[in-house]
């Protein structure tokens, strides 16, 4: 007979797999509980969702997620300790609008994830270095950036995708975080979507922030503001 810290190991690595390689499509639900963080508010002072909810961001719903989280909480290590250094909430109120204008000098990019694969996967997006975001299941996020080249990236545990692009102040754009998973091996797939494709990936997302992050890192602002390198002097990715 196995010992019970063998059989625990393989229940976790099994959950693991099964997250990573199965997680099922998930629909949004209008009526889910949000947690109350108020816009503008500083994010660090920002009240924090359930154990369980910190984990997994509440913006990411289902039964089915809601089972992978409980693993997580129970330590049978549905995803690594890196994935849930980062803990994501939904706002009471959107810090930032995706389909109204930027402010005046600057740029918008919204980053949206619809897709149900992997939940339990976190993407840390990073632009020029500076931390704007991340996703987790079907959620979405927007940030301003400066004029100029930006070098977006986005992280998984699995691997990074390196997106390098100008954008001039008053633009908006959308980039669809796509989710390839290969026999568990999950990272991003992103391509820029119209802005009424991302209308529709929006409906079926949730907005998220990062309310967590590891301690050698910033959090980001409620409304986070990328910085950029003057397309005439950037260098070439």
């Amino acid at each position: 007979m196995l010992p019970v810290a063998t059989l625990a190991n393989a229940t976790a690595r099994a959950a693991s797999l099964f997250s990573r390689a199965f997680g099922a499509g998930l629909s949004r639900s209008r009526s889910a509980r949000r947690l109350h963080t108020k816009a503008g508010d500083p994010v660090q002072t920002a009240p924090l969702p359930s154990p369980a909810a910190n984990l997994g961001a509440p913006t990411v719903r289902g039964a089915a997620l809601g089972f992978v989280l409980a693993l997580g909480v129970l330590g049978l290590g549905v995803a690594t300790v890196g994935c849930f250094s980062y803990r994501l909430s939904e706002p009471k109120t959107l810090p930032i609008q995706p389909f109204y204008p930027s402010p005046e000098g600057l740029a918008q990019i919204c980053v949206i994830r619809a897709s149900g694969v992997a939940v339990a996967v976190t993407f840390v997006v990073r632009d020029n270095g500076e931390l704007v975001g991340a996703t987790r299941g079907p959620t979405f996020f927007c940030y301003h950036a400066a004029p100029g080249r930006h070098r977006l990236v986005s992280e998984s545990e699995d691997d990074t995708e390196t997106i390098t692009f100008d954008i001039p102040a008053g633009e908006r754009r959308y980039l669809h975080q796509g989710v390839s998973n290969v026999f568990g091996f999950v990272k991003s797939d992103s391509s820029w979507v119209s802005e009424d494709e991302a209308k529709s990936l929006v409906d079926q997302s949730a907005y998220a922030i990062l309310v967590g992050v590891p301690k050698d890192q910033r959090l980001p602002a409620p409304r986070p503001l990328a910085p950029a390198v003057p397309v005439a002097s950037a260098p070439a990715f």
